[in-house]
């Protein structure tokens, strides 16, 4: 009886081991191994950043990834004469590669959570995060 108390008192203890002392709440596992929803890719994004990861961030964006500038910075980033309002996935990946290798921490936050779509598809089915 006293061993299967003391099982017992493990496993009430376990909950409360594996929770944030100052919330409760189970941190997710990053990064997430299948991205199967869009909130998962923006988790993973914001932790390849905060890891320094350029592998997980390859792998987190997708193919047709554009990265949209507010106004102040367009420029020409691509040296091909038409000024850019977005930044290309290729010329994203490249600048966050520099970033993570001049800089020793890098720290990325996100504020909301909703989603809603994107106003560059007109037929309303793209969501952006």
């Amino acid at each position: 009886m006293v061993k299967y108390r003391k099982m017992l008192s493990v496993f009430c203890l376990l909950p409360f081991l594996a929770c944030d002392s100052s919330t409760g709440i189970v941190p997710p596992v990053l990064p997430h191994d299948p991205v199967d929803q869009g909130w998962k890719a923006v988790e993973n994004l914001e932790y390849a950043f905060n890891q320094r990861d350029s592998e997980l961030l390859d792998e987190t964006l997708d193919p047709a990834f554009l990265f949209l500038l507010p106004e102040e910075e367009w420029d020409d980033y691509n040296g091909d004469g038409i000024t850019d309002t977005t930044l290309t996935r290729e010329l994203f990946m490249s600048a966050a590669v520099n970033l993570f290798q001049e800089y020793g921490s890098v720290v990325l936050e996100y504020s909301g959570s909703s989603e809603s779509t994107w106003l560059g598809d007109s037929t309303g089915a793209t969501m952006m995060y």
